[in-house]
């Protein structure tokens, strides 16, 4: 395979590859191989998945090529699709193995960047996805494909967090390749109602249910499982006798702890909640904001510590609540509390090459927002650095994705 020969030993000078190209183009193909064995629950859905592949050798032979265009300087993607192709030829394979492999290099980037830095429950995101996918079949071999190649960059890069969000797009995607002509949005709620009510406490009736549904956005009933619509009506409840409503719980198997936070949804309140969080160390590493015709905002936040791990510390999460009520209601200041938190020092820290600032401002992405990308250093305070800059402008955050190197 000569198209081999210009990745050998080629180090990659950035901040997360460990392995030279080719090295890792190997472990990616042991780290799929191994998909066929593994007993690591994290991994079961994707450990089906392949061995449910009718031919896994497409996705092997995808793997062996998907960065040999990297020997040629950038745009290794085009690249690595022409090189492929003239490896097929050569290897005299079938018409419709050779486009399904060109297609899976042509988008093994793409689940990885969608899942990660854009929102996935955008129906206009979705639809120019899996339009270019057609197939569910290759819809499985791109997720395997994905997994193998984040997994095999380096030993911190696949993450929890990662692998949710992954799945997450591999679901929706999978929905919109297999729903049928059939599916109506009045259809979808009158399920989703049914679903809510069958998960509901006996004190929630259907009268509530669709009462507390028709005051939500139409992004929140298209968006929200039934699982988490049920917390957030009993959260509600509570909102009549409280300012102040925070409830979190935890997912080990991600990494990750979920906070919810319920209250009057006053114009800048995500920016207050990413300040107060900050205060803490608290990573945030995505969120959701919706607000009720009647302004109550639910906003729903994965966060974890600066390891990576759950926030299971129970007077952190007291504290914190204490804090965001007090700025809520003006006795205490967010710069006053990230001022005085205490500084973490962050382990095995070496100093790195100076990341330049840089601002997207994207209006062809979505039908209904604008899509702001900023690439800039990490630090905690830097999403209430953003936010508030924004609030101060006088712009609502919808949804914001936060995917860190």
């Amino acid at each position: 395979i000569p198209e081999f020969d210009t990745i050998k030993c080629l180090v990659q000078y950035d901040i997360y590859h460990k392995y030279t190209v080719d090295e890792h183009t190997l472990k990616s193909i042991e780290v799929l191989e191994d998909l066929a064995k593994t007993k690591n629950k994290e991994l079961k859905k994707l450990s089906e998945l392949y061995k449910e592949l009718h031919n896994p050798e497409i996705v092997k032979l995808a793997l062996l090529f998907h960065d040999t265009g990297k020997g040629g300087g950038g745009g290794h993607v085009r690249r690595g699709v022409h090189l492929a192709a003239s490896a097929m030829k050569r290897m005299e394979l079938s018409e419709e193995v050779s486009d399904r492999i060109k297609m899976l290099i042509d988008n093994h980037l793409v689940m990885s960047h969608l899942s990660q830095r854009r929102d996935m429950h955008d129906d206009k995101v979705i639809g120019k996805f899996v339009s270019c996918i057609r197939e569910e079949e290759i819809l499985k071999m791109l997720y395997i494909l994905t997994y193998a190649d984040m997994k095999s960059v380096g030993t911190d890069v696949w993450t929890g967090w990662k692998a949710a969000l992954l799945m997450e797009l591999f679901d929706r995607a999978s929905y919109h390749l297999t729903r049928g002509d059939d599916v109506t949005e009045t259809s979808l709620m009158n399920k989703l109602e049914e679903e809510i009510l069958e998960k509901s406490p006996s004190d929630i009736n259907k009268k509530a249910i669709k009462n507390f549904l028709e005051i939500m956005p139409n992004k929140y009933t298209a968006t929200t499982s039934a699982e988490k619509i049920v917390t957030h009506l009993q959260l509600m409840e509570q909102l009549q006798l409280k300012k102040l409503i925070v409830d979190h719980h935890h997912n080990l198997d991600a990494g990750y702890t979920e906070l919810i936070v319920c209250t009057d949804g006053k114009r800048g309140l995500f920016s207050t909640i990413a300040g107060t969080l900050a205060a803490k160390n608290i990573n945030i590493l995505g969120a959701q904001i919706f607000t009720s015709r009647y302004g109550v905002a639910i906003d729903t936040l994965q966060v974890n510590d600066l390891k990576g791990k759950p926030i299971r510390d129970k007077n952190i999460w007291k504290d914190f609540e204490k804090d965001l009520l007090g700025v809520i209601e003006g006795e205490k200041s967010v710069e006053k509390l990230i001022k005085s938190r205490k500084r973490y020092v962050f382990p095995h820290r070496t100093k790195g090459p100076k990341i330049e600032t840089e601002v997207r401002i994207k209006n062809n992405i979505s039908d209904t927002h604008t899509v702001i990308e900023v690439i800039t250093e990490d630090r905690i305070g830097l999403l209430y650095d953003i936010t508030g800059v924004l609030f101060m402008l006088g712009h609502d955050i919808y949804v914001a994705k936060i995917s860190t190197q």
